[in-house]
C-alpha cells in the first residue's frame, strides 16, 4: 500500500481544497489501482476536520487535523506568541506520527507557495517541508502554482534556495513554470496541470424549485469575501461593487443568475456574503445551497448558460466541463490558467479593474461567443484532464 501523505490542505468546506483530494483520488487510481492511500493532513478547525473525517464518503482518503485549536484561538496565539519573541509551536503533533507511515510528501495547496496569505503562513509549510526533508521523503509540489516572492527579495532569494530542494516541483500553469525558469529553478519542474480537471462532477440531490431553476440555463455567478480583500487600497466597497456586478449582468441579459458559493470556511464565506446581496437584487435570482460537495458543484456548474467566477476552483469546474468562464483574477493563478487555456485575458477581469458596466460587457460578449468557447474548451479540457493524469506517472517514478 502506498501512503501519499498531503500537505498544506484546507478543510472540504473550501470546495477547492476538497476538488484537490477528489481529483488527486482519481489520478492515484489511474496508475495504482487500489493500492494507495492518501493522508490528508488538513489546516482547520479541529471540530470540523473531525467531522470531515467521519463523514468521508471515499476509501482511499483519511483526513488529520494539523492545527491545535480553533481559526481564532490559533491567530490570537500566534500574536502573541510573535509579540513575546516565543518558538512555541501551535500545531498538533500529527506529522510526527505520519511521516514514518509515509512514501512521500505532497505539498497540495494550489498557491500556498505565494505571498497571497502573508509570509508567516508561507513558512509554515516551509517549516513542514523541513520536517519532510529531514526523514528522507521525497517532497513534490503538486499541481500548483509557485510566486510571485519579488515583493520581497530577500523571501525570494529564499524560496529559490528552498525549492531547489524539492525533488519534484509539479506546476499547474505556464506563468509559474517561466517564474521558476527565472530563479533558475528548472531540473526539477514539469508542468502538468491542476488535480480538480481530474474530479468526477456528481449530481445533487436539490429541491424541484432549484432543479427547474437550473433547468432555466442561467448565469452562474461566484463572488467571494476574498477577492474583496484586494481592493482594500482601492477605496471601493466591495459590496456595494458585487451588487452592481450582478445587477448590470441581469440587466444585460435578461437572464435568470444562480449565485453560486464555493468556500464556505468561518470567516470567508461565499454563501453568506452572496445570500446577502438577493435582498437588494432585482430580477430573477436564487442563492445555490452552501452545503454541496465539489463534485456537486462541478455538476451544477456545468449546467449553467456560463460562470463567472472570484474562486480559482470555481474556474476549473467551469473550464473542465467546457462552460464558457469568466475569471474575475487577483493572482498568478488567474493569469496562467487563463493564458494557458484561452491563449489570454479575454476572458479574465483583475478585481481591481472590475465594475458593472465592465463585467456586464465581458458577460455579454462571453454568451455571444459561446458555442465557440465551448468547442475550444471541450479540446483544451481534455488536454488539462491528460496533463492532470500524467502527474501521477510522476509520483509513482519517485515512490
Amino acid at each position: 500500500m502506498k501512503n501519499i501523505l498531503f500537505a498544506g490542505n484546507g478543510t472540504y468546506k473550501n470546495r477547492g481544497c476538497e476538488a484537490i483530494v477528489r481529483g488527486s483520488t482519481e489520478i492515484f487510481k489511474s496508475v495504482f489501482g487500489d493500492d494507495f492511500h492518501i493522508l490528508n493532513t488538513v489546516y482547520g478547525d479541529p471540530k470540523v476536520v473531525k467531522e470531515q473525517k467521519k463523514s468521508e464518503k471515499s476509501p482511499y482518503v483519511t483526513s488529520y487535523n494539523m492545527q491545535r485549536w480553533s481559526f481564532i484561538r490559533t491567530y490570537n496565539f500566534r500574536r502573541v506568541n510573535k509579540y513575546l519573541k516565543l518558538k512555541i509551536n501551535d500545531e498538533s503533533h500529527v506529522l510526527d506520527k505520519l511521516i514514518p507511515k509515509s512514501n512521500i510528501a505532497l505539498q497540495v495547496g494550489g498557491d500556498n507557495y505565494s505571498l497571497c496569505y502573508g509570509k508567516d503562513v508561507l513558512m509554515m509549510f516551509v517549516r513542514n517541508d523541513e520536517d519532510f526533508l529531514k526523514a528522507g521523503l521525497p517532497l513534490v509540489l503538486w499541481c500548483a502554482s509557485v510566486g510571485p516572492f519579488d515583493e520581497d527579495p530577500a523571501t525570494e532569494e529564499f524560496m529559490a534556495r528552498h525549492l531547489s530542494k524539492f525533488s519534484l516541483i509539479l506546476v499547474r500553469e505556464t506563468e509559474s513554470l517561466k517564474y521558476l525558469e527565472s530563479l533558475g529553478i528548472t531540473d526539477n519542474v514539469k508542468l502538468v496541470s491542476d488535480p480538480a480537471f481530474a474530479m468526477i462532477p456528481e449530481k445533487p440531490s436539490l429541491s424541484p424549485e432549484l432543479n427547474y431553476f437550473i433547468d432555466k440555463k442561467p448565469l452562474g455567478i461566484n463572488l467571494s469575501p476574498m477577492a474583496g480583500l484586494f481592493l482594500k487600497d482601492s477605496g471601493k466597497d466591495w459590496r456595494t461593487l458585487a451588487l452592481d456586478c450582478v445587477q448590470s449582468a441581469i440587466d444585460a441579459t435578461g437572464m435568470p443568475v444562480l449565485l453560486i458559493p464555493h468556500v464556505t470556511v468561518a470567516g470567508d464565506n461565499d454563501y453568506g456574503f452572496l445570500s446577502g446581496l438577493v435582498p437588494d437584487l432585482r430580477g430573477d435570482v436564487k442563492v445555490l445551497p452552501g452545503t454541496l460537495s465539489a463534485a456537486e458543484y462541478k455538476y451544477v456548474i456545468s449546467k449553467t448558460s456560463m460562470l463567472a467566477a472570484a474562486r480559482t476552483h470555481a474556474t476549473i469546474a467551469g473550464f473542465s466541463t467546457a462552460t464558457p468562464t469568466l475569471s474575475i483574477g487577483y493572482s498568478i493563478k488567474a493569469r496562467g490558467l487563463n493564458k494557458d487555456i484561452f491563449g489570454g485575458l479575454d476572458y479574465m477581469i483583475p478585481v481591481d479593474k472590475l465594475s458593472g458596466g465592465a463585467f456586464a460587457e465581458k458577460v455579454k460578449g462571453i454568451l455571444a461567443n459561446s458555442d465557440g468557447i465551448r468547442a475550444d474548451l471541450e479540446t483544451k479540457s481534455a488536454e488539462m484532464k491528460k496533463a492532470a493524469l500524467e502527474a501521477g506517472a510522476c509520483i509513482k517514478e519517485l515512490i
